[in-house]
């Protein structure tokens, strides 16, 4: 019973990176919600959860990825 109650408060999202050619760069399954701060019901009309999903995509590609501004004009690849 205590894991049903705990897996209620919480939402799994997969989180997917790839190229605009549809190439996948990197996947991580997140998990929203804890027994204090269960994760709400309504969270697609939920602007709160809304932001803080993307947020999270914004937290998601700056953990892997670093974006460099260079005035060298030489590519690397």
């Amino acid at each position: 019973m205590k894991m049903r109650e705990s897996m209620s408060n919480q939402k799994k999202f997969k989180y997917t990176l790839k190229t605009k050619g549809g190439k996948i760069l990197i996947q991580t399954i997140v998990s929203f919600g804890s027994k204090r701060h269960p994760f709400p019901d309504d969270w697609k009309e939920n602007a709160y959860v809304q932001m803080a999903l993307q947020e999270y995509k914004e937290t998601f590609v700056k953990r892997h990825f670093d974006v460099e501004i260079s005035e060298n004009l030489d590519f690397d690849i």
